[in-house]
């Protein structure tokens, strides 16, 4: 139920995944029960083969050894046996099988957060490069400032107003950007959604981002000398 919430789906629409090249006839809804599931589209095995052009394939068999036999001696005799086979198996138990696909996920998780850090960091000493550079080609303007009565704070003010104007508006187009990309059908699908936590999460990294690139441009204009400004 939870994704036909999502979707604006109703039992009896003949919807199309685009992203699948699927079109199925919703004919019930999962019951509430706090799990995963609901989340999830559940297709006839034999039509979403055909549909994929992956007649008899599947991905994995649950089995259930005898009793008195160890499930290892079963997942040795399995993988023995499909070993000259052209997709060899790889056989585990259901826990295992679990904590691999959860290592995976979060291993996943991790990378995102290491490619996020490196983001923000190479964001931050680019938004310190132009608003540097800015400074220096406006040296003569800021001595000008400073020789009719701005005071330095005010000069570190102007630089940081214009450092955070130019991160925000940054950061504007990349939630912009972020609101097109994941508003497609299969991003719904996959349950990807752009929450106000996360905006304003990423409206905050803009604004700390802009203070942190022009604060020590800003300090340099400030402090710097108005004679030399001058020259």
């Amino acid at each position: 139920h939870r994704l036909l919430k999502r979707m604006g789906w109703t039992v009896g629409d003949e919807v199309e995944v685009e992203a699948l090249r699927l079109r199925v006839w919703i004919v019930g809804v999962i019951p509430a029960q706090g799990v995963d599931l609901e989340s999830h589209m559940l297709v006839h095995r034999t039509y979403l083969q055909v549909t994929r052009g992956a007649e008899n394939q599947i991905s994995y068999v649950l089995v259930s050894p005898l009793d008195g036999v160890r499930a290892a001696d079963v997942a040795a005799a399995i993988d023995t046996a499909m070993a000259l086979a052209p997709v060899p198996t790889e056989t585990t138990s259901a826990g295992a099988y679990a904590q691999a696909v959860i290592d995976d996920f979060m291993g996943f998780i991790e990378y995102l957060k290491v490619m996020g850090a490196i983001t923000v960091v190479i964001t931050l000493l680019g938004a310190a490069n132009a608003i540097a550079m800015s400074v220096r080609e406006r040296t003569r303007e800021i001595g000008v400032l400073k020789a009719i009565g701005f005071r330095p704070g005010v000069v570190l003010g102007l630089v940081l107003a214009e450092s955070l104007v130019l991160s925000l508006m940054g950061g504007a187009l990349g939630i912009g950007g972020a609101a097109l990309a994941i508003g497609n059908q299969g991003a719904r699908l996959a349950g990807l959604m752009l929450s106000a936590p996360t905006v304003l999460m990423a409206a905050g990294a803009s604004l700390l981002i802009g203070l942190a690139g022009g604060f020590l441009p800003g300090l340099a204009a400030a402090n710097v000398r108005t004679i030399e400004a001058l020259r």
